[in-house]
């Protein structure tokens, strides 16, 4: 509605009213309105303000705000903001709805050309949960978020820059119609990957310049390539004469004129150069590089380069289509040739062939580059003279060893013989603008900076871009719209798809429809279902809502990727606990999320270990001011990388119990513990699984431990031991545990011995999260490679419930009081949701 005429909203207005038999001079509010006037000049204004909770203060996001006479319903931002716009003079009834909170109705009076402030509180209500156990709704709803993902490419389509293109790995390529205001997946032909098999790892994508509905695809770790020739409705695998079998593909390209030839580049793993042997640098994999080439559409490729870092950006000359420059290198993977005992970075720099792939030629530190910034993570052509390329650097993990930005963006005006730094700031992203090439943009760290002399010079725009409380991730490619050069599109590795209309002085979200979101942990508010708190590798979020909008909650001290564990305070859905890697990562809050202050970890020595990561949390059921905490080193964090936690002795299990004031070590001080359970029939018995070292038992709360059983499945070895232990609420010797790859055991006695109990489970279903419904008994069991499972029987029998489970790779479930609705934490598509969420009136 904000799009229609002045003219056609009264006429509108007016036909609506008459229909229902209501004169114009009389409101819903019992005020008069005055009538309309047809003009098309009348005069219009704005109702704006902002929502905030009425206890806290905090802004209250996602709230639906409508007013009658019906003008436009919107919904209040992140920061509470709202504004309805095309109102004209009269009397209105304004109406704020959101689950959880009071519906509030005012009459308001809005006065010919004058725009009114009404910024209006909320106050919380009890939500009253009923229903049937959430197994009995059958069908999950995917909430879209929380936002973020592990984005790398974004695209407009020449012919109409409304219509975009995303790509993440995990979540596959996603699609827009509509400028980026919402996306859809078009992932149905590309084969799935991922523990479940329904994951879509997409990293490249790119458009046919010469013919806008040929696009073509790269995924990840399995060399294929796949091409659209319908704008992403269906897909095609090319990859006949690749030899690699684990390329992930970087970047691809289409030679201007002639749609047969294609050029692809990628990564080469170390474990497939390396004769299976993985090779880490000083803090990622060494990798090697590839370019194919294809003369026949993609049907048989050629490799035309091969080297000691992967290949990334390609981009070939429209006006000599046999120059084509590629550039090499990204911040989280190191070149092969780099060398960390010697404090030397390595790289390869700028490939540049001058014959259409037939020999090439490194552009490097001989060419101007710093010889410790041949990462190039991202590179741009001038629209119209190709030889004036921008080429942004970062070589991340070597700013620790130098003690300084490792990284910048570099200018060649010469076809790349010689470049120039010209922003001693690491960049991942740069791209010049194709509706106006004087106009380029750089993103470096969190900065974002604008050009208007296509790039000799830099204006910094933002010292920090993106919206409040939403952590944008490591920004991987932009976009700028060909229509409006102060419209720029940013998809950040690890944060999502942002908009900004001012040249990056200010930020939007726009990623409603596409989440990749990898999560870690996720909790529903005891006292309302709606109310559900999500952490990962995107930060932390929050929905009042049920899922349906999420709002971003990294202010202050919770600005940190990676997240883990949540806790939220049994007593107080605001008081919220967020812990993750390193003593520095542990905070709380106590207003929602809105602020938040460090949590002192420093109790004891054992707790000093910055390599440790608190993974799971859980408040005593008996006593909340009993909370104990699970620490791993810092690999072993979710359950599919249970190889990372062969290394490092992990921290034990930490208790505090002052309500997380102080924290200090338990009776067990080391070992990577995986989960921890309490007894619902008796406050001081707890179980806790340990990776390798089976179960343990305190009978104290948590304070001291016994190891009960080091092989509760009678193995002949121990090794890849990982379970997540949970308790029969109504009988404490009863336990269930599930395993990697080996389903559900259980135990009758408190853990001394124990029984496949899997039954209805698929083989080698790998358990990463058992919880118990208190009121029905129902037994949840969620999976990374099979999604969710129930029992009604104590677990002797198991039933699959995954329909609507697009993302089967679940990792945690949260489950609300009465058991009417089920979380479900994913790795690549967010939060799902079984169960409706409702609001007492």
């Amino acid at each position: 509605m904000a799009c229609v005429s002045r003219m056609w909203t009264v006429v509108f207005l007016t036909v609506l009213l008459l229909a229902v038999g209501v004169y114009l001079g009389c409101s819903s509010g019992g005020g008069s309105t005055p009538d309309p006037d047809p003009n098309p000049d009348q005069i219009t204004v704005t109702i704006s303000g902002v929502i905030t909770n009425s206890t806290t203060s905090q802004p209250v996001s996602g709230a639906s705000i409508s007013t009658t006479p019906a003008t436009q319903t919107v919904s209040s931002g992140t920061d509470g903001s709202y504004t309805i716009s095309n109102v004209v003079a009269g009397t209105y009834t304004i109406t704020v709805t959101i689950t959880g909170y009071q519906t509030y109705t005012a009459n308001i009076t809005v006065q010919e050309g004058v725009n009114l402030v009404t910024n209006i509180t909320l106050t919380q209500q009890a939500v009253e949960e009923t229903g049937n156990p959430a197994y009995q709704t059958g069908t999950w709803v995917a909430t879209g978020g929380p936002f973020g993902g592990l984005g790398y490419d974004i695209r407009m389509s020449p012919d109409d820059p409304d219509t975009m293109y995303v790509t993440d790995d995990g979540a596959g390529a996603f699609k827009s119609t509509n400028g980026g205001q919402t996306w859809f997946s078009i992932n149905s032909g590309i084969t799935p990957t991922g523990s479940s098999g329904d994951n879509y790892s997409v990293f490249c994508l790119n458009i046919d310049p010469n013919d806008n509905d040929r696009i073509w695809v790269g995924s990840s770790q399995d060399s294929n390539i796949f091409l659209s020739t319908n704008r992403g409705q269906s897909w095609t695998l090319k990859k006949n004469g690749i030899t690699e079998q684990m390329v992930t593909w970087r970047g691809v390209a289409v030679e201007p004129g002639n749609s047969n030839v294609v050029y692809v580049g990628g990564e080469v793993a170390s474990l497939e150069w390396n004769n299976g042997d993985e090779q880490g640098g000083l803090s990622f994999d060494k990798v090697k590089g590839v370019v194919y080439k294809t003369t026949d559409g993609g049907d048989n490729w050629t490799r035309v380069w091969s080297g000691d870092n992967l290949a990334r950006y390609i981009l070939i000359d429209p006006d000599d289509t046999n120059r084509v420059f590629v550039s090499t290198g990204i911040f989280d993977r190191e070149p092969a040739n780099s060398d960390p005992d010697n404090s030397q970075p390595g790289g390869v720099g700028v490939l540049r062939s001058l014959d259409a792939g037939q020999t090439w030629e490194e552009l490097d530190e001989s060419n101007g580059f710093d010889p410790n910034e041949l990462w190039v993570g991202s590179l741009f052509m001038h629209p119209t003279n190709s030889d004036i390329l921008l080429a942004g650097t970062d070589s991340a993990p070597y700013e620790n060893v130098f003690n300084e930005p490792t990284g910048g963006v570099y200018r060649t005006s010469d076809g790349g013989t010689t470049w120039t730094e010209v922003l001693d700031k690491t960049s991942t992203s740069v791209e010049i603008c194709e509706g106006d090439p004087n106009v380029a943009y750089a993103t470096t760290g969190g900065g974002f900076y604008k050009s208007t002399d296509a790039g000799v010079t830099w204006t910094q725009m933002v010292e920090e871009w993106g919206p409040s409380g939403i952590i944008v991730g490591i920004p991987i490619d932009m976009q700028c719209d060909p229509r409006d050069s102060t419209r720029i599109f940013v998809n950040g590795y690890g944060g999502g798809n942002f908009l900004s209309t001012d040249s990056g002085v200010t930020w939007t979200t726009a990623s409603s429809g596409y989440t990749g979101a990898r999560m870690a942990d996720v909790n529903v508010a005891p006292d309302n279902p709606g109310l559900v708190y999500g952490s990962g590798r995107s930060g932390v979020f929050k929905s009042n809502d049920g899922g349906t909008t999420w709002t971003g909650l990294a202010y202050g001290e919770a600005h940190i990727l990676e997240r883990g564990a949540l806790a939220v305070d049994p007593t107080d859905s605001q008081h919220v606990f967020l812990m993750g890697s390193g003593l520095e990562s542990a905070v709380e809050t106590t207003d929602g999320g809105m602020d938040w202050q460090k949590v002192d970890l420093l109790g004891t020595e054992e707790l000093e270990d910055d390599s440790l990561m608190v993974v799971d949390l859980h408040y005593s059921p008996h006593d909340s001011n009993t909370i104990l905490g699970v620490r791993t080193n810092s690999g072993c964090w979710l359950p599919g990388e249970i190889h990372s936690c062969l290394s490092g002795d992990g921290g034990g299990i930490i208790i505090s119990t002052d309500g997380g004031t102080t924290w200090s070590s338990s009776g067990m001080t080391s070992g990577n513990a995986v989960s921890v359970a309490f007894a619902g029939d008796d406050e001081n018995l707890v179980y806790a699984t340990v990776y390798d070292q089976g179960i343990y038992r305190s009978t104290d709360g948590g304070a001291t431990w016994t190891q009960v059983n080091v092989n509760p499945r009678n193995r002949e070895t121990v090794e890849w031991q990982r379970a997540f232990i949970a308790v029969d609420p109504t009988d404490s010797q009863r336990l269930y545990a599930g395993f990697f790859q080996d389903g559900v055991y259980l135990s009758t006695d408190g853990g001394t011995t124990w029984a496949a109990s899997s039954a209805g489970m698929n083989a080698e279903t790998d358990i990463s999260h058992i919880v118990v419904d208190d009121e029905s008994g129902t037994i949840y069991a969620s999976s990374t490679n099979a999604g969710v499972y129930y029992s009604i029987d104590q677990g002797q029998q198991w039933v699959a419930v995954n329909s609507g489970l697009a993302n089967k790779d679940v990792v945690k479930l949260s489950l609300s009081t009465k058991g009417t609705v089920l979380y479900a934490a994913t790795r690549g598509g967010g939060v799902f949701r079984l169960g409706i969420v409702g609001t007492s009136q």
